[in-house]
């Protein structure tokens, strides 16, 4: 038979040993969006960069004008991944500073 003793400084070491009880409830977390490189998903962004645009002070830039309408040129076109890929480059450009 072997004996183990701890000495009480050991516990002091080694922190807490009992945790926070668990919540009741997990934290909410955002839902999940899944997105595909469709027609819908080029016609969703797009709907959601005018909504920016509408409520924006001032005009899009020039570039971002130029890109929107690129990107719906190419989801129109049945090109939907390059032209999504422009769409959301607007979107990052349309990101106010710091967010």
């Amino acid at each position: 038979m072997v004996l183990c003793f701890v000495l009480p400084w050991a516990f002091a070491m080694a922190g807490p040993l009992i945790s926070a009880p668990a919540t009741a409830e997990p934290p909410e977390e955002p839902a999940l969006t899944v997105t595909t490189d469709t027609a819908e998903y080029c016609k969703a962004l797009s709907q959601r960069i005018a909504g920016i645009i509408s409520g924006a002070a001032e005009p899009p830039s020039e570039e971002v004008s130029h890109l929107l309408a690129e990107g719906q040129r190419l989801c129109d076109d049945g090109r939907p991944r390059p032209g999504i890929a422009r769409l959301r480059r607007v979107l990052l450009m349309l990101r106010p500073p710091g967010e």
